[in-house]
């Protein structure tokens, strides 16, 4: 593969570059994360006449919202039929609802401020190979129909293989995320209200925020983080960390025009850019954390886009995280039920441009002190066991086996050689264990494994080059920096480490 590791929204990415928060700054609101949900929801507070703050500890739009597939659709695989059997009928057309209007206010937010972002509006499908599987599109309609939306059941796809059946919505839409999030950026910033870049945001009080060199004093404080990092709303317990990976190919003939995901595992998201250049193709899902080889994911994706497509090249290739809910609903509203001055919104389940565009019109209901019909069925305080707790059991166990069996793994190891160029390795000598990187000019770098959140043992992810928390989901950089939350401290740097053979 000779493509570039970098997300093909990112590579050119362009708009100025906001300062780093120094001093005190007060606010009505402080939105923490600069992604589409932070962003969103400090531009609608602001139209609704609030002063807001908006503070991201990168670049806006680097994380989740700059690695995504772009999607902005109603239709995510076959949620219906499973809110239906879930919570019911209610609740099933509530989130066709919202994630309807989230994708009318997107659009109408590109139109409002002449935002060029190729929007385009095209059909969404969720589609199988598996004559098994029929019977579980046709619930699907069903249940979406029921929801009120007019989805329909097809057997005819512009795919170039052949599909038993597949769930069509049409009039869907795809942006680009990251020109459509720094337009968004451009309208807050100014008239009263700012935004902050480099900016990690260290401490969170009833308040205000705190970063490493300022303060922002406000009102009501909003978490758009992808995982809140303040653990009182323990919303770690109840969201998983995933992370899935994405190709984009230049092909030698016509791409299909709708967008697609199957039904089956191995999941496969198809579609093209939004202006049309590049075919995407998504998949080969995993724990956060918890895969030893993650390259061969690349490898495994490629392989199938070739027997599938005619591609000419690859040109970019990336990862993104997301957090997928117990339950199936995302978590919007306050952070737990005894404050009403901290929100938060999680557990996207890799549905983000919609999810997080209701998220923050619902928080925007919520700070304004206006009823909204969504508040109670995204709650944050819900009780997600009651539910799904075959799902928050197998999950949690997983967490505690990987906080003993690391650690015992770790123990029993033999004594190791410090790892190769590029590579990074959990290493022991006598009782001490650390997480080493070898630098290409052969100098290491050598951490505590401990993630600094709770306490797992990060695990090295090879396409990545990072050390991944197999937990929570936290990422750090070679030299322990914090590449994603819920951490806040950067991993500690040990003195000494594995010593070089003789």
């Amino acid at each position: 593969m000779s493509e570039k590791k970098i997300s093909l929204w990112m590579h050119e990415k362009e708009g100025p570059e906001y300062p780093v928060l120094t001093k005190r700054f007060k606010a009505d609101v402080a939105v923490v994360g600069a992604g589409i949900t932070g962003l969103t929801t400090g531009l609608l507070l602001k139209e609704a006449g609030m002063k807001v703050a908006v503070i991201e500890a990168g670049r806006i739009c680097s994380g989740t919202t700059g690695h995504t597939t772009a999607k902005v659709t109603a239709l995510h695989n076959l949620i219906y039929s499973r809110l239906e059997s879930t919570f019911g009928e209610r609740t099933a057309g509530i989130f066709a609802a919202a994630n309807s209007e989230a994708i009318a206010q997107v659009d109408s937010l590109v139109r409002q401020f002449g935002i060029d972002c190729s929007l385009n509006r095209l059909p969404a499908y969720t589609f199988t190979r598996d004559p098994n599987k029929v019977s579980e599109l046709e619930k699907e309609v069903a249940a979406a129909g029921k929801a009120g939306l007019a989805a329909r059941l097809v057997k005819e796809t512009d795919l170039p293989f052949p599909v038993e059946a597949a769930v069509r919505l049409d009039d869907q839409a795809q942006i680009h995320p990251v020109k459509y999030c720094t337009a968004l950026a451009a309208q807050i910033e100014g008239g009263g209200s700012r935004i902050f870049e480099q900016s990690r945001v260290v401490e969170v009080t009833e308040k205000g925020v705190r970063t490493g060199y300022g303060v922002v004093a406000a009102d009501k404080i909003v978490l758009a983080t992808l995982l809140p990092f303040l653990d009182r709303g323990a919303f770690f317990v109840s969201n998983f960390p995933w992370r899935s990976y994405l190709l984009a190919a230049r092909l030698d003939g016509s791409m299909p025009a709708g967008m697609y995901i199957s039904a089956e595992e191995p999941v496969r998201s198809i579609s093209r850019t939004a202006d049309g250049t590049m075919l995407l193709i998504g998949g080969e899902s995993h724990k956060s954390g918890q895969d030893p080889d993650t390259r061969r994911r690349y490898e495994v994706l490629e392989n199938w886009a070739r027997e599938h497509f005619p591609i000419r090249s690859i040109e970019f290739s990336w990862s993104s995280q997301d957090f997928m809910p117990a339950d199936g609903l995302p978590y919007i509203g306050p952070l737990h039920p005894f404050t009403s001055r901290i929100y938060a919104a999680t557990g996207f389940g890799k549905w983000g441009m919609t999810r997080g565009t209701f998220g923050a019109m619902l928080i925007r209901d919520l700070i304004l002190g206006r009823e909204n019909p969504w508040q109670e069925t995204f709650r944050t305080s819900r009780v997600s066991f009651i539910r799904s707790p075959g799902k928050l059991i197998f999950e949690n166990m997983n967490v505690g086996r990987r906080f003993v069996q690391d650690r015992m793994g770790a123990y029993m190891t033999k004594k190791e050689e410090p790892p190769g160029a590029g590579e990074g390795r959990i290493t022991r000598q006598g009782n001490k264990t650390a997480a080493v990187f070898r630098e290409a000019d052969g100098g290491l770098q050598v951490l505590s494994p401990v993630c600094t959140h709770l306490g797992c043992y990060v695990a090295w992810n090879t396409a990545e080059q990072s050390w991944d928390c197999p937990c929570h989901g936290s990422r750090f950089d070679v030299d322990g920096s914090i590449l994603h939350g819920p951490a806040l401290k950067k991993l500690d740097k040990k003195d000494d480490g594995p010593q070089e053979k003789e």
